[in-house]
């Protein structure tokens, strides 16, 4: 009943977003967030990460097969037997 009493005709408390803290891979401490723009940037750094460098190297060497071959016309029953 308290809080009904002490809280009662006030507008709620806008949502916030608690200090977020940066550890390395081995649990250091290497910052922490405090700002809005801090917090969007630890958030899109965990969550959209830079893409890893690709290892090309195997493709230089890499012969396609050819390309297979398809008859240009479509016939009159395959059309019928494709609506069917």
């Amino acid at each position: 009943m308290k809080w009904a009493k002490e809280r009662a005709n006030q507008p709620q408390p806008l949502p916030q977003l608690p200090q977020l803290i940066v550890k390395d891979s081995n649990g250091q401490i290497l910052k922490t967030a405090l700002t809005i723009l801090e917090k969007a940037e630890v958030l899109s750094n965990k969550f959209f990460p830079k893409p890893r460098d690709t290892n090309l190297a195997d493709t230089i060497s890499y012969e396609y097969p050819d390309p297979a071959t398809t008859p240009e016309e479509i016939s009159a029953q395959e059309i019928t037997d494709a609506l069917r």
